[in-house]
């Protein structure tokens, strides 16, 4: 029987994307985002929590405000594990171009 090698990262996409993340806490992120295929973590780097707020008490109207996640921290990457990761989305268009604009991307 012959066996094929197949280089499996010629088909995965490893560059990192733009990507809203919910974490079990309930904390929006918006990261670039890289999954780490073959372990239990996520990569994410340049880190946005998303703060939510009504513009006027009862309107579905939403004030968007993008903060640095971890600004203390050395590194801009972080490995976060996948257990606390409840959803991995794409973010609308408009909220990825805002966010571009808050980082170095």
């Amino acid at each position: 029987m012959a066996r094929t090698k197949i280089d499996i990262a010629d088909e995965i996409d490893l560059e990192p994307a733009v990507k809203l993340l919910l974490l079990t806490d309930g904390t929006q992120l918006l990261a670039e985002f890289t999954d780490l295929f073959g372990t239990d973590n996520y990569q994410i780097a340049n880190v946005r929590e998303i703060k939510l707020e009504e513009t006027e008490l009862g309107s579905r109207d939403l004030s968007v405000t993008y903060v640095e996640w971890m600004p203390l921290s050395k590194s801009n990457t972080f490995t976060i594990p996948k257990s606390f990761v409840v959803l991995v989305c794409e973010p609308h268009e408009a909220v990825s171009t805002n966010y571009l604009g808050t980082t170095d991307g």
